[in-house]
């Protein structure tokens, strides 16, 4: 498995940068990936890096997906990271990927970067499968500045601020669209707005993201994948 990773920022890394990347099998949206194989070098230089990670391929099942991550590293503190899958080996993938880095701004914890710009797909609600059936995938987008929401509910629209410390989260402010919908989509509509006023932090795992409360209780859960690639990603093999 062969790539680069860059990022757009005009700037030269520190000295002792280090630049990792992993192999994961990423077809469960309710687990973490498993790393199948890994690349690390301890003096990344100039961008673009390029790598090559080791992996056996008797151990990839074409039934499931795989995704490259990548992030630089200087005396442990995370500087750039992706943001999003970059899908490879199977469903019409290669072998070759080119990572996009994120800057991580300075005093803002890693999951920060993981959780903005990214498209979050619900695919449980107070621990039941969401309804396949509804008109819109039910999603979220955290937009990094200002704080902003955007996403829907299944059946309408919804527009909204947030705040997070850490992995502390509150949204505010939620609006929506009045639209009518199928019969019980409004109900999960409901229930998901509800669980939007109870959120109280939030966990990031992989491509897996949660909204717990103030116990810690998963409230939601939520999984990306690359927007590029075809399926519903509330489905798993």
């Amino acid at each position: 498995m062969r790539g680069q990773a860059l990022y757009r920022e005009r700037i030269a890394l520190p000295p002792g940068s280090g630049f990792e990347a992993t192999l994961e099998d990423v077809s469960r949206s309710d687990a973490k990936g498993t790393v199948l194989g890994s690349f690390r070098v301890g003096n990344a230089g100039p961008v673009p890096i390029r790598f090559e990670i080791p992996y056996d391929p008797k151990a990839i099942d074409e039934r499931h997906s795989y995704s490259v991550r990548g992030r630089i590293l200087v005396n442990g503190r995370l500087l750039f990271t992706t943001d999003k899958a970059s899908p490879v080996l199977t469903q019409g993938h290669g072998n070759e990927v080119e990572l996009l880095l994120v800057r991580v701004r300075e005093g803002r914890p890693p999951s920060a970067a993981l959780l903005e710009n990214t498209h979050w797909t619900l695919v449980e609600l107070d621990g039941k499968p969401v309804p396949s059936e509804l008109p819109q995938q039910p999603h979220l987008l955290f937009q990094e500045e200002p704080p902003r929401i955007s996403g829907s509910g299944g059946c309408n629209q919804l527009s909204g601020e947030y705040e997070h410390d850490g992995e502390r989260l509150r949204f505010k402010q939620i609006a929506s669209t009045r639209k009518a919908c199928i019969q019980g989509g409004m109900d999960t509509e409901a229930s998901f707005f509800a669980v939007l006023d109870q959120t109280r932090g939030f966990r990031i795992s992989g491509q897996r993201l949660e909204l717990v409360d103030d116990a810690g209780r998963i409230l939601a859960l939520f999984a990306t994948r690359d927007p590029h690639v075809e399926g519903d990603s509330r489905k798993t093999p």
